[in-house]
């Protein structure tokens, strides 16, 4: 059958505009589903619920596909990963990217600073997180974090239930909680 070149590419088009107005209904669907715990009202809420908004592109888009494959895995986020495929891993991990980094970081309270800052300095931390503990595109920002869900990330490491990272859970494996605790409280007030 043959369609003249007008009507052929008003076809294409016309798949185009609905394949694409049916991924932004996808995505729309999906964020609002990430919102649910990524959003403002439960980060508030929920100490181990990490802040998203504003982390590296390839290191959301990353830890996606790491719950998707099994090499991370979460009760919630390994669910939530399953159905994803690279074209969602990726708007997501634009979207949150995108958005502004929210620091509201006010002080811990007592802890052994000393400690924390030789701990940091004995495990090589700002290689990897930079200096500013922003770090670049394939780590993780920490500065600011939930002092909550660095300790646990961190404990996690160190038990080695957390096996997405194995450099990490090596580095973790001589530090006592004790410092742990001292670091996770000092990235949260950075």
């Amino acid at each position: 059958m043959y369609f003249p070149s007008g009507l052929r590419a008003a076809c294409l088009i016309a798949l185009l505009v609905i394949s694409t107005q049916s991924f932004a209904d996808e995505f729309d669907e999906t964020l609002e589903v990430c919102q649910s715990c990524h959003g403002a009202e439960m980060l508030n809420e929920d100490p181990l619920v990490p802040i998203i908004a504003g982390q590296h592109f390839y290191y959301i888009y990353s830890q996606l596909k790491d719950y998707r494959a099994g090499r991370r895995t979460h009760d919630i986020m390994s669910s939530m990963t399953e159905d994803l495929d690279k074209k969602m891993m990726k708007a997501l991990a634009t979207y949150y990217s995108e958005q502004d980094w929210k620091c509201d970081a006010a002080p811990i309270g007592d802890y052994d600073k000393k400690l924390a800052e030789r701990t940091i300095a004995s495990g090589q931390c700002t290689q990897c997180h930079g200096t500013n503990f922003i770090a670049t595109s394939g780590n993780p920002r920490v500065a600011c974090q939930k002092q909550s869900y660095l300790l646990e990330t961190m404990l996690a490491f160190k038990a080695k239930t957390r096996k997405n990272a194995p450099a990490k859970m090596s580095l973790f494996q001589d530090i006592s909680d004790e410092a742990i605790q001292a670091v996770s409280k000092y990235l949260a007030e950075k």
